[in-house]
């Protein structure tokens, strides 16, 4: 799995007969290739560093255009809008993790543009996003994802 690869890389190093193979890549192709322009949000720039996209949970794969270039990864970044936390509607016992991995409170809030570096003044963002992903959470495959870690085996 893409999220487990520094304690992958540290067995196959410790054992003679283990190996990993290298997916990161191949993953972040696959949601570079995926972006038609079909999936976009067009934002009126006014200076902010950061705009709420009309997006919820998660994604990957994101272009964004600021003056006909691609600034994504450069001056801004997207804060995706899920993962799980504590439901602030409960009270004393009811805040205790019942597991060491508890996900019995998801959070599915709108994604933001979060500009880090020179955030236009005015002009048009066109915000685009791949047209599927590999993953719901950024680390376990889904079956696109199953698939793409297929062909690389």
């Amino acid at each position: 799995m893409w999220g487990y690869e520094i304690v992958h890389r540290k067995l196959a190093g410790i054992y003679h007969n283990v190996n990993t193979v290298e997916i990161t890549d191949y993953l972040y192709d696959f949601q570079n290739q995926n972006i038609s322009g079909n999936s976009y949000v067009e934002i009126e720039a006014n200076g902010s560093n950061e705009y709420i996209l009309r997006w919820k949970g998660h994604w990957q794969g994101f272009e964004v255009w600021v003056d006909k270039q691609n600034v994504y990864g450069k001056d801004c970044y997207i804060e995706g809008g899920s993962g799980y936390s504590v439901n602030h509607g409960s009270s004393g016992t009811a805040l205790n993790m019942e597991k060491s991995y508890d996900k019995s409170h998801s959070v599915k809030k709108s994604m933001r543009l979060i500009f880090t570096n020179d955030a236009p003044q005015k002009g048009i963002i066109h915000v685009y996003r791949a047209d599927s992903v590999w993953s719901k959470d950024y680390c376990h495959p889904n079956g696109i994802g199953a698939y793409l870690y297929g062909e690389v085996y």
